[in-house]
């Protein structure tokens, strides 16, 4: 009976713990943009394919793929340096933000592009 006891407690506090939590699927901005987060499962590394942005006259619609490296269970980044990363992930429950470092984009998307918000970095898991 204890050992039942105790490996119920294991998979409650497993359950209930934030790293616990699968990023695996497909999340969605609200211009109908695509994230995928793909093998998510030890919480330090997964792959994700992006696009998001406007296709403006500053051609300020982009994609990117790779590994992004969590941090912690609220965030990650994806580049060569974590301080200053291509890419930051802000993990909220059920979505992704994303932060993209202006030399990514350009000076022009930056400064008069649509692509830097909410819209198009914010994806919901579907």
């Amino acid at each position: 009976m204890n050992k039942f006891i105790y490996t119920l407690a294991l998979v409650l506090v497993y359950s209930f713990n934030s790293n616990a939590q699968s990023l695996n699927g497909s999340y969605v901005n609200e211009a109908g943009q695509k994230l995928i987060v793909s093998n998510h499962v030890d919480g330090k590394i997964f792959a994700f394919s992006v696009q998001w942005g406007v296709k403006d006259e500053w051609d300020c619609i982009f994609t990117e793929e790779g590994d992004a490296i969590q941090k912690d269970a609220k965030s990650a980044y994806y580049g060569s340096d974590a301080e200053w990363p291509t890419i930051s992930f802000s993990i909220e429950e059920k979505i992704i933000s994303l932060s993209i470092h202006p030399d990514r984009i350009g000076m022009d998307c930056a400064r008069y592009g649509d692509s830097t918000t909410d819209m198009y970095t914010s994806f919901k898991k579907q």
